[in-house]
């Protein structure tokens, strides 16, 4: 990503260096974070395994009409 204004890219430069671009978290924070993420991975994966049998099915009907 290129960024042409010069007090910005200085500004997050200044920013990301400072921290190694790593936040500073309590145990809860990451916690919550984790299962957050958690959460959404076994969403995506139930909801892609419905879409695999809706379409399974609506593979069937169209074969036997």
């Amino acid at each position: 990503m290129h960024i042409d204004d010069l007090a910005v890219r200085q500004w997050l430069q200044q920013r990301m260096e400072r921290t190694e671009n790593r936040l500073q978290l309590s145990r809860d924070e990451q916690v919550r974070i984790l299962t957050r993420l958690t959460d959404a991975v076994v969403s995506e994966e139930f909801l892609r395994k419905r879409n695999f049998m809706v379409q399974r099915a609506f593979h069937w009907k169209v074969r036997k009409a």
